[in-house]
C-alpha cells in the first residue's frame, strides 16, 4: 500500500491477514504487534462492510458503483493516515529484526 501496487481496500484486507500471520509466528513481539494494530483494520472492515471490494466490483452497475465509490473513498480517507502508518512501523519494525539478525 505505501507503493502504491495494490487498492485500500484490498490492501487494507492484505494486511489485516499479515498481522495475523505476524501473531501466529513472532513470539511476545508478534502479539504485540498484532494486539497494537488489528483494532484499526476491525474497525475499518466494520466501516465497508457494504462496500464492494477487489473484483466484486466487476459485478455491479458502473453508475452504482461510482455512487458507493464517493462513499467508500470518504471511509478510506479516514483510515488512511493511520493504516498507512501502521504500514510504515511493521517495515520498520522487521528492518530492524532483519538487521539484528544479520549482525552476529
Amino acid at each position: 500500500m505505501i507503493t502504491n501496487q495494490i487498492g485500500f481496500p484490498v490492501g487494507c484486507l492484505k494486511m489485516s491477514r499479515i498481522l495475523y500471520w505476524i501473531r501466529a509466528s513472532g513470539g511476545r513481539t508478534g502479539e504485540e504487534i498484532y494486539a497494537k494494530y488489528i483494532e484499526v483494520f476491525d474497525q475499518y472492515f466494520q466501516d465497508t462492510v457494504n462496500f464492494p471490494k477487489g473484483t466484486e466490483r466487476l459485478h455491479w452497475e458502473k453508475n452504482s458503483l461510482m455512487k458507493v465509490d464517493k462513499e467508500l473513498c470518504m471511509v478510506d480517507q479516514k483510515y488512511r493516515e493511520r493504516v498507512l502508518g501502521i504500514c510504515f512501523d511493521i517495515v520498520a519494525q522487521f528492518d530492524k529484526s532483519e538487521e539484528n539478525d544479520h549482525v552476529h
